[in-house]
């Protein structure tokens, strides 16, 4: 994942270069769009990986349903974050939303991959 992030992979290169031609757009919008837009509708999902993110998210959501300031300090350390049971609670589930939602561009792409037009080069 880190390569993907702040490397510069060949997968990346070669999705990129498939985009730009008009047949791999096509390809690329039939093939992720039903799981684009799936993901999209999905107002409940949560994706956050930022310990920080989520702990401030989890003080906002206390503070919304008891109409109260929490006695928690806003701004913590992602070692601070994680030191909530919450937080990691948060966390896995939303590291499994994301395994879940490669799971589903992997599989769109796999049972498409006869529709997927051949590019010679990158």
């Amino acid at each position: 994942m880190k390569e993907i992030v702040t490397g510069n992979p060949t997968v990346i290169k070669m999705v990129v270069s498939f985009h730009r031609g008009a047949r791999g757009q096509n390809a690329l919008r039939q093939i992720l769009a039903p799981v684009v837009k799936e993901i999209m509708d999905d107002k409940t999902l949560n994706i956050k990986t930022d310990p920080v993110d989520i702990y401030k998210g989890w003080v906002n959501q206390m503070e919304t349903e008891t109409g109260e300031a929490s006695k928690l300090p806003y701004d913590v350390t992602p070692e601070q974050a994680m030191a909530h049971e919450e937080v990691r609670t948060r966390l896995e589930a939303s590291i499994k939303n994301m395994k879940s939602i490669t799971d589903k561009f992997l599989s769109a792409i796999i049972v498409s991959v006869d529709k997927i037009p051949y590019v010679p080069h990158f």
